[in-house]
């Protein structure tokens, strides 16, 4: 059945800012498509850039009217932005998508795809939608089109392919903040006696499908759908049974709650947090020991066993304890006793300040790493030849030094360490000379250009990087980005075994977007005994709070405390990089 629902007004908590930033960028885009003065396109998308850079005063400035005293907001824009703060929605965002078809912003936000480009599709071929694209270039029509041709055709296509692939998918950072959200929300809810997260979003999943709840509660069905129905995140009500609430949250993510009862918590928990190839592997070990493994715990002779826990299930099919994030397949890989968490993280070792491409200067991130608890930070803006992202001449680097210096010179508890994210050139050299290297404390090597080198090139290039005596640790491994980039053509087991015999780190990239290193390569990294660092890739201070979600991507390839640099010290730290 589908419930209407009242919206609440729009609140800037932290999704709905990234929401409002959502909307300024596709108001300028909108504005480019309809033709508009590039001055006022310009202006929103700066102002999407404002908002990203003072998110906790946006709410308050709009509410009191004093938007325009940030720099880069004007009369309009400032109108613009209250009127979505106040209402949670925009007459000039809504006038613009009357006027341009919706399919003309999916075709924008295609690779390679420009404003000219999407205009000239609509007017030379009548293409507005993603389906007219895909079929124009089955049928070769752009092959001899003004700006296209075979090879852009082939890129086009394969995109939309990709694209329609996961177009029912969801990246796990956005799952869990609204997932959060809604456990907080539950949790308080009076009639609700017990909720827990399930799913691939516990099993740390970086890409899912739903999210998924376990639920005890003294209300039937329907007055907890009542409740569901007034929590800001959720959009409609979709079914309700006996058993199964789903609903659909304002962000299009599919949400399903288990209800049960309490005596059969732990089993229901259990079950609806694993993968099915995980239940079926425990299935097999029931029927070897005499049990039926169901939906509501072990069975015997057709009755359910009492289980007060996970663990007293797991202890009764003759197993440890197997932490959610080891649930994705059937039986686990070998893993330590005690799994790396956010507890033991001491401190980060990639983040961008306003030296490069960074939102905030250096003071406002060692301030922030301070506030979240952390004991140290690698600073490690882009490179001389980043050009794209204003990347650091040699100049610019000893500016960059001597705050550092100052700054460690006036802290007591908290460490900077010298770095550098160094592009790996084609030819697989750093883009510094040794001199200006060895005054690093460490060097990220990444690869941020010529991705499309075919495997043998672009694994012998990174390779060459890793034998680099000044790399410290390889940047974002794969270059994938989820649900947008496939990873580059790249033979990871030989790149981890040049890690391996070089001695080098292997940087898990924490943000939503990569979670790369990809959790089955670090199983093998782990093996092979390759040092791992946790790193947030910050180019802001919001960005910093993504580390947790890199922990769970850790975890799920089997880490512990041993097999991370960012637990350890700062004295050990400075040890491994200087021995």
């Amino acid at each position: 059945m589908g419930l209407g629902i009242n919206r609440s007004p729009f609140i800037l908590n932290a999704m709905e800012s990234k929401q409002l930033i959502k909307t300024l960028k596709e108001i300028a885009a909108l504005m480019a498509l309809a033709g508009e003065n590039q001055f006022k396109v310009r202006a929103f998308e700066n102002g999407a850039r404002v908002v990203e850079s003072h998110k906790a005063q946006i709410e308050s400035l709009a509410k009191q009217g004093r938007l325009e005293t940030l720099s880069g907001i004007g009369k309009g824009l400032a109108e613009v932005i209250t009127e979505l703060v106040l209402t949670g929605k925009s007459t000039v965002h809504g006038e613009l998508r009357q006027l341009i078809p919706a399919g003309m912003l999916d075709i924008l936000r295609l690779p390679g795809m420009g404003v000219k480009r999407v205009q000239l599709l609509a007017t030379e071929l009548d293409i507005t939608t993603l389906g007219e694209l895909e079929y124009a270039c089955v049928e070769n029509r752009l092959a001899n089109m003004k700006g296209m041709g075979q090879k852009q055709q082939a890129r086009l296509l394969e995109a939309i392919r990709y694209r329609k692939r996961f177009s029912s998918h969801f990246l796990l950072g956005d799952a869990l903040k609204i997932a959060d959200a809604i456990l907080y929300t539950l949790r308080k809810s009076d009639g609700i006696q017990r909720v827990e997260l399930a799913g691939s979003v516990r099993r740390y999943k970086e890409v899912v499908r739903n999210i998924n709840f376990v639920l005890t509660t003294t209300l039937d069905p329907q007055g907890l759908a009542e409740i569901l129905t007034g929590l800001p995140s959720i959009d409609t009500i979709a079914s309700v049974s006996g058993e199964v609430i789903n609903a659909i949250t304002d962000f299009g993510i599919p949400v399903r709650i288990r209800l049960t009862d309490n005596s059969h918590f732990p089993a229901v928990w259990l079950y609806e947090s694993n993968s099915s190839n995980h239940n079926e592997y425990l299935k097999q070990l029931a029927r070897e020991k005499g049990y039926s493994w169901r939906q509501t715990g072990l069975h015997r002779n057709g009755k359910p066993g009492p289980a007060d826990s996970e663990e007293a299930i797991y202890q009764k099919l003759g197993l440890r304890f197997i932490p959610p994030e080891l649930r994705e397949e059937g039986e686990p890989d070998l893993f330590p006793d005690s799994l790396v968490n956010q507890e033991m993280i001491q401190g980060f070792f990639h983040c961008h300040t306003t030296y490069s491409d960074g939102v905030h200067t250096l003071d406002q991130m060692v301030n922030a790493a301070r506030k979240a608890g952390y004991q140290y930070m690698g600073l490690s803006d882009h490179s001389q030849s980043a050009y794209y992202a204003n990347g650091l001449k040699t100049d610019r680097l000893e500016e960059q030094w001597a705050q550092t210096d100052a700054l460690n010179a006036s802290l007591t508890d908290f460490h900077i360490f010298r770095g550098i994210e160094s592009d790996i050139l084609p030819d697989g050299r750093l883009d510094y000379e040794d001199d200006i290297l060895a005054q690093f404390d460490f060097v990220i090597a990444s690869v941020h250009n010529h991705m499309g080198m075919d495997r043998v090139k672009q694994t012998a290039r990174i390779i060459k990087a890793l034998e680099n005596p000044y790399t410290t640790m390889l940047g974002h491994p794969t270059g994938r980005l989820l649900l947008s980039r496939e990873e580059y053509a790249l033979d990871m087991d030989k790149v981890i075994d040049a890690a391996a015999a070089n001695g080098k780190i292997i940087e898990i990239n924490c943000s939503p977007q990569r979670l790369d290193l990809d959790w089955r390569w670090i199983r093998l990294a782990r093996r092979r005994g390759v040092m791992l660092a946790i790193n947030p890739d910050a180019h802001s201070m919001e960005m910093i709070d993504s580390i947790p979600l890199g922990v769970g991507i850790a975890r799920k390839g089997g880490l512990a405390a041993e097999h991370v640099l960012n637990t350890r010290s700062t004295a050990e730290v400075t040890a491994y990089f200087k021995p």
